[in-house]
């Protein structure tokens, strides 16, 4: 093994470190597979395996972070009292949008809010029964309707 073989490993291991442990930070409990690297067109340009091992910082030394009461978002997850629900990407846009409803939405509000001028109120509608049942999979305690629809939408879990 050559000096720049070697240093080029040290670099990796690092990486892969890294993407253990932001994944813990990001997903507690979940385990980094392999990192991508893309140039500004999207071309990969290095696929990288993250080989299972443990986190540099022991979890009594990491600072717990604060739970916050509530909906909180990320750019893809979403939480409830600190805890991650699981919800369909494509469906994250949907349950933010009825988070920050001030009041009930309409079928067409909520396509165009949550999924842009090319979805149809049908679509919405499909989405809206899908959320439903993550929902409902997401807090089997919860009695009652997550989001009626009668009079408009919205979301009854605050």
């Amino acid at each position: 093994m050559t000096g720049r073989e070697w240093f080029a490993g040290c670099r990796t291991e690092r990486l892969q470190q890294a993407a253990r442990e932001l994944v813990q930070d990001v997903y507690p409990g979940a385990a980094a597979e392999s990192i991508q690297v893309l140039d500004r067109n999207g071309r990969v340009l290095a696929l990288v395996a993250v080989p299972a091992g443990v986190v540099a910082v022991a979890p009594s030394q990491r600072e717990e972070p604060e739970v916050i009461a509530g909906w909180t978002f990320t750019d893809h997850s979403a939480l409830f009292d600190g805890k991650r629900i699981s919800v369909a990407a494509s469906r994250l846009k949907l349950l933010r949008v009825l988070v920050e409803a001030e009041g009930p939405l309409s079928g067409k509000m909520i396509a165009e809010l949550a999924f842009g001028k090319h979805m149809g109120e049908d679509a919405a509608r499909y989405h809206i029964t899908s959320l439903r049942k993550e929902l409902g999979e997401a807090f089997p305690e919860f009695e009652g309707e997550f989001i009626p629809g009668d009079g408009g939408y919205r979301l009854m879990l605050r």
